[in-house]
């Protein structure tokens, strides 16, 4: 395979990725902060998103939250979180389970 045609590929398969990643209006979101984050501010910036809280995780920079709105994913990153992704891919990658 050539180089461009495999560098496509790539890229196909990582915009998939993060379209199979991307948390669904109205369903629960993995929230991830940078790690420095005190949970207290985690916290703040859920809440100032329009969220309620899920479930605390066992770091103080990840949190499992929802809202109504669509655009809650996209508030979140406004007030600090650097990935917001579906809980059932985030547990996925860390090799757990996904349940409520």
């Amino acid at each position: 395979m050539s180089v461009p045609v495999a560098l496509s590929a790539a890229l196909a398969l990582a915009g998939v990725g993060a379209v199979a990643a991307a948390p669904k209006p109205g369903q629960p979101v993995m929230a991830l902060f940078p790690p420095a984050t005190a949970q207290s501010q985690v916290l703040s910036s859920m809440a100032a998103s329009g969220g309620h809280l899920i479930s605390t995780t066992n770091v103080s920079w990840a949190v499992l939250t929802q809202a109504d709105d669509p655009a809650f994913a996209e508030r979140l990153r406004q007030h600090g979180a650097l990935l917001t992704i579906d809980p059932r891919v985030a547990a996925w990658c860390f090799g757990g389970a996904y349940s409520l």
